[in-house]
């Protein structure tokens, strides 16, 4: 029988956050890009323009996404406090070093 690993909790749920993180601000970024070069202007925002949405759905879409972005990026920060604090650490830490 094939021996299965166990998961830990916090391991796979860091791993989860760091997945939709990429996923999220991708997407910002896209929609982003996408609003800054769809036309503007008088009745741009009724216009279909990519994918079937408008210009004011697309900026929809993307308020939404950076939303959840930004939440993500709170639950990362609080998962791997410990380690972004041991990194700004070393950071501070070895601008201080005599040479």
């Amino acid at each position: 029988m094939a021996h299965r690993r166990k998961i830990h909790f916090l391991n796979y749920l860091r791993a989860i956050v760091a997945l939709v993180l990429i996923v999220v601000w991708s997407l910002a970024a896209i929609s982003g890009f996408l609003l800054e070069f769809l036309p503007r202007g008088r009745g741009a925002g009724q216009l279909i323009l990519f994918l079937g949405f408008t210009r004011r759905e697309w900026g929809d879409v993307h308020f939404v996404v950076c939303v959840i972005a930004l939440c993500v990026t709170v639950v990362h920060v609080l998962l791997d406090w410990r380690v972004l604090r041991g990194y700004l650490r070393y950071l501070l830490n070895s601008h201080h070093q005599k040479i």
